[in-house]
């Protein structure tokens, strides 16, 4: 459903989206309710609708008295030391009709960050959900820590990362990479990465640390917030960096994704209360350890919600900035190479690009379909319905030569005709595939 609030100076919220089945306690958003005084009764015009909504009856629901609280009255974690810089509230461009989209992640989970820790943080969190639901061994135990033994604390180290200090894009994704190849994970994942358009925090180029690649998403039709919910639907783990518009930035592990109406929309896991205990030695000395302070829950800002318009975050992320733009982001997932196929695919190279027909078809709900490469390519295969228009994505990623499969699952789409087709270079291969319920 849809949360909506308003007060007489008009909305705070707008289809504030919610879903009982993501697998997560609830998530958060910070909005600016336009006053200035001192509030002792507010007037709150609040609104659930399974549908989102334009419009709704200004009705007073509930009048509560405002205690006194050194951060917000949005719930009891621990208070941060900076009030939000006050967000306006931006009408939300919806499009009636427009393309809704809802994906899950279940099982992401969090650990508490020294700070400016995100990056690693965030890798760190995305590394043992791989760990938790794709049977990906990692090593290192995922708990607190600052450049120790600990799956966080060893990730500072690749990043170059001292203790409470922030790092650059590049030290983010070579960190990762040489991360991933030290730990010899790499014949188990994929990596990817891709950047806004007009931005270089990162390289538009592969990332290369000894065995291991990131492979750069340059598909300039494409955006960033695209091609993010896209490797999300996908099942690939998602490390997503912002920029602030004050200046900084920060970076997140993304439980989710979609679209309500055509305007895009993402939720996160992180610390959104960084800090760290002194123990009386220098600020970057690793020994300080990770305070327990209360920034991973709901009611904190742990689990995070926004809109995405224009690049822009719609809602404050964190306690102390203000609005940022979503700047790059990184992607991880367990190699799908057919397995059923082992002798064959390791051995014998396919000597064509190729397509199969899937099977069955007629299907329903799911079908299969099966394509080959005779060299290392970066091949999309797309879904589209008898209009042209396309309606899922099944891959969208670089591939080593050999044998591969992939699921079409039609539980959503109506009884039908449908397209599928296989993009590599300038080749596209397509095939007619009958959803019969």
């Amino acid at each position: 459903g849809f949360v909506n609030v308003a007060t007489d100076n008009g909305w705070v919220v707008n289809n504030m989206f919610f879903d009982g089945s993501s697998g997560y306690p609830g998530w958060s958003t910070f909005f600016d309710l336009d006053r200035t005084d001192n509030v002792s009764l507010l007037d709150a015009y609040v609104f659930v609708s399974p549908d989102p909504l334009s419009s709704f009856d200004l009705s007073p629901i509930h009048s509560f008295t405002v205690e006194s609280r050194p951060y917000n009255a949005q719930g009891t974690g621990m208070p941060r030391g900076n009030i939000p810089a006050p967000m306006k509230f931006e009408d939300i461009p919806f499009v009636e009709g427009g393309e809704s989209r809802v994906v899950w992640q279940h099982g992401h989970v969090s650990i508490e960050q020294d700070e400016n820790q995100c990056a690693p943080a965030s890798l760190a969190n995305s590394l043992q959900w791989l760990e938790n639901e794709k049977g990906i061994t990692v090593a290192d135990e995922h708990k607190s820590g600052i450049r120790d033994n600990t799956l966080v604390g060893e990730i500072d180290k690749t990043m170059n990362r001292a203790a409470h200090s922030t790092i650059s894009g590049e030290d983010m994704i070579n960190g990762k990479v040489k991360y991933i190849d030290e730990n010899e994970l790499s014949d188990d994942l994929v990596i990817k990465h891709k950047r806004r358009k007009g931005t270089n925090l990162i390289s538009n180029d592969t990332v290369k640390v000894g065995d291991t690649k990131s492979i750069p998403n340059t598909d300039t039709t494409k955006s960033l917030i695209d091609w993010i919910i896209d490797e999300l639907e996908h099942g690939e783990d998602v490390e997503l960096v912002i920029l602030w518009d004050g200046g900084g930035g920060h970076a997140v592990d993304l439980i989710g994704g979609g679209y309500v109406e055509g305007v895009p929309w993402l939720a996160w896991v992180h610390d959104a209360n960084q800090g760290y205990d002194d123990n009386g030695t220098a600020g970057n000395v690793a020994d300080d350890k990770v305070k327990k302070n209360g920034g991973l829950s709901p009611d904190s800002g742990g689990i995070g919600w926004s809109y995405i318009i224009n690049n822009k975050l719609a809602s404050v992320i964190m306690g102390d900035t203000s609005k940022g733009t979503i700047n790059f982001a990184l992607s991880e997932s367990k190699d799908t190479t057919t397995t059923d196929l082992d002798d064959y695919s390791q051995n014998i190279n396919p000597s064509e690009f190729k397509l199969e027909q899937n099977y069955p078809n007629p299907f329903n709900p799911e079908t299969i379909i099966n394509y080959q490469l005779p060299i290392n390519s970066f091949v999309t295969i797309k879904i589209f319905d008898l209009n042209g228009r396309e309606v899922k994505v099944l891959v969208n990623e670089y591939k080593n030569a050999g044998i591969y499969e992939v699921k079409f699952q039609g539980q959503r789409l109506a009884s039908g005709v449908y397209f599928y087709r296989m993009e590599v270079g300038n080749l596209h291969i397509t095939k007619k595939a009958i959803l019969l319920r």
